[in-house]
């Protein structure tokens, strides 16, 4: 029973949600069906692991009914309508429990069952008194967000519907001009956004995306002429459209970085810098991610100009400072984002920042990641500061599920024992990051280019460096060819690295 869908459930609930499940099947008035009860209390007892032996379907059946046996049809049935209820009311929970500190979606709830039995009083009231993200200002979490909109709009064309009862003419128009303002701001900033992601899903994963609706909108529509009118007219909702329009002008070929879409990245880097406050964290966050994911491909593409890393290096300390790093306060740093700034920290030399930065934020890491992510940050700073044994004590501790992170991890093993002239395992290294790259199908088809990549050059740099019969004029000649062909290829992993040791030839 133990891989059922009731347990797949209850083993993600937390203690406090086992309790509070508990005293919801206890109510009559949600369980109307079979008593639940007893079965709960049997499985609880197996909270959080639900394994084991008790977790059998005979055991669990005697346990609910002493001195009988389980295995007949009767008896199997029983346990199977039992433990679906149990299962529906554990559904049931969950859609209560989202619902209990859903204030917003409970208001309009409410406002739709006055506004139905006529209770426009009432309705009024509470009406007036609803929290908007608008009046939460800066402590709220979506404020200038496509959610915001769209909550608004909810929010507003309920009330558009008290306006129409009550004959108010001049309420219902004023309403639906504040409705259609919420609407279109929520199409807006949805396509600019989707268009991002759909260039992301193109160039990254090799999607067929087709012309959509949002490529005709945003095809047909004069954007500059809309801002600059925006702007002047409704200059509350400038920010946040302007903002999401940046992000699509910047991001409109991601194969290619020109200095009109740096333009576009200054410009919304100084918005974010001078005009933050009128967004709420998450909008921020998202707004800061496509800052750094914008210099990160202009690094990718050039990766000698230092001005590059020094620029990706400000946006991240600046997200830090602003505590946007993460997508909420009470969420986890993504480990994505956690390696990339300890990498551009350790490319910018900034060495006592970095092991700050591992010692401040790898106790925000998601549990499964934290100890082995906090190993693979220390091998990554000492290996970057030339103390390649200490790097290596990290980094044997390490042990990854997540096959980004296991090739990561294997990269920066191959590198340490190069470094070290420990050339037979690192030739054993490159075989299994092969294996990992042609077996998985896990890997984005950029990632599996940049990694194939670096095993080619990783393995011809080894067999110049170890190859017995060659003077070194020979091998001096054969380096220089690689770093030719290393310098013509687009996305190498680990390509400064690789020139360099090619150079040291």
């Amino acid at each position: 029973m133990e891989n059922s869908k009731l347990i797949r459930v209850l083993r993600s609930l937390s203690k406090a949600e086992m309790k509070e499940l508990g005293k919801f099947i206890s109510s009559p008035y949600f369980s109307t069906g079979r008593d639940c009860r007893p079965l709960f209390e049997v499985l609880n007892k197996a909270w959080p692991e639900f394994t084991g032996a008790e977790m059998t379907k005979a055991l669990i059946y005697e346990e609910l009914y002493p001195g009988k046996s389980y295995g007949d049809k009767r008896s199997k049935s029983i346990l199977s309508t039992l433990s679906s209820e149990l299962y529906g009311l554990a559904l049931e929970f969950l859609t209560y429990s989202s619902l209990k500190n859903d204030k917003r979606g409970k208001k309009l709830l409410l406002l739709r069952n006055l506004l139905d039995k006529n209770l426009y009083r009432e309705f009024d009231t509470e009406y007036h008194d609803t929290i908007t993200d608008n009046t939460l200002n800066e402590n709220s979490e979506r404020r200038g967000s496509a959610g915001n909109f769209l909550e608004s709009f909810r929010l507003q064309y309920i009330y558009n519907e008290y306006t129409w009862k009550r004959s108010d003419m001049e309420g219902l128009y004023n309403g639906l001009k504040r409705s259609s303002d919420d609407a279109i701001a929520f199409a807006m900033i949805t396509a600019y956004k989707f268009m991002d992601t759909k260039d992301t899903a193109s160039v990254t994963f090799n999607i067929k995306t087709g012309q959509t609706f949002a490529d005709i909108l945003l095809g047909a529509l004069d954007n500059g002429k809309m801002l600059a009118e925006l702007k002047e007219s409704y200059p509350e909702l400038y920010p946040y459209i302007s903002a999401n329009h940046l992000v699509y002008m910047m991001n409109r070929d991601k194969t290619r970085v020109n200095d009109e879409s740096l333009w576009q990245y200054r410009k919304l880097k100084d918005m974010m810098e001078s005009n933050s406050d009128a967004f709420g964290h998450r909008e921020k966050y998202m707004l800061y991610q496509a800052l750094e994911n914008y210099m990160a491909i202009r690094l990718e593409q050039n990766q000698q100009e230092k001005d590059n890393y020094k620029e990706l290096f400000d946006i991240y300390r600046s997200s830090l400072e602003q505590g946007v790093y993460k997508v909420s306060r009470e969420s986890s740093i993504e480990p994505t984002v956690f390696r990339n700034i300890l990498m551009t920290a350790c490319d910018m030399n900034e060495f006592d920042w970095a092991e700050g930065f591992i010692e401040k934020y790898s106790a925000e890491l998601p549990g499964e990641f934290a100890a082995s992510m906090k190993d693979h940050a220390f091998a990554t700073l000492y290996f970057n500061k030339s103390e390649f044994e200490k790097a290596l004590k990290h980094i044997v501790n390490i042990k990854y599920n997540y096959l980004r992170h296991k090739i990561d991890a294997k990269v920066l093993q191959f590198k340490i024992f190069y470094e070290l002239g420990d050339y037979e395992p690192a030739f054993s290294i490159l075989d299994t990051l092969r294996h990992y790259i042609s077996s998985s199908d896990e890997i984005a088809s950029l990632v599996r280019t940049r990694f194939s990549a670096f095993i080619k050059y990783a393995g011809e740099l080894l067999r110049v460096r170890t190859s017995p019969g060659s003077s070194a004029e020979k091998k001096v000649y054969a380096a220089g060819d690689i770093l030719a062909r290393l310098k013509n290829e687009s996305a190498v992993e680990s390509g400064v690295w690789l020139a360099k040791k090619l150079k040291e030839i």
